[in-house]
This record gives structure tokens, sequence and C-alpha cells, in this order.
């Protein structure tokens, strides 16, 4: 589904977006509104997630939908060939 990005930006590294999540007829559609913080270094990359309390003009009238949560934290790095699998 599509993303809207926010403009509400405070670093370069952060980025506000909202969603809305179709889901099976009889079933309400989620909305989820979350900002990320990304940082890089060393061969690593960090990406942590959390929603946040904003409310969303998506310039068109509001089908049912329950606001959904997310948090989560990913933290990526290179493996060496001697520490991946062959």
């Amino acid at each position: 589904s599509p993303r809207l990005e926010l403009r509400d930006l405070r670093r370069e590294n952060e980025s506000s977006v909202a969603t809305i999540e179709p889901f099976p007829l009889f079933t309400s559609d989620r909305e989820f509104v979350f900002r990320q913080v990304w940082k890089s270094e060393e061969g690593k990359v960090s990406i942590a997630i959390e929603s946040i309390d904003k409310l969303v003009d998506y310039g068109r009238s509001k089908s049912r939908r329950v606001r959904g949560s997310v948090r989560a934290f990913w933290l990526m790095e290179n493996l060496s060939l001697s520490q991946g699998s062959r």
C-alpha cells in the first residue's frame, strides 16, 4: 500500500510515515503512523520504528479503519566469509 511521508523532519536520518493497510472484507483497514530513525556506521545499519500519535489528513473521506501500532528495532551488519554460511 502507498505510504505518505509527513513533512515534519527533525533530522536527515529521521522520517515520519503514514500508511493505510487494506484488510479483507468485513474487517476494518489499519492505519499506521510511525517515526523511523536509522544510523549507519562501520558496516552496521540500525533502524528503529515507533508509532506516533499524530492526526493525518489524507484528503479523502474516512473509511472504516483502526489505528495500528508498531515498535521495531533492526541491527544489520556485514559478516565476514568465515562467519557466514556457505
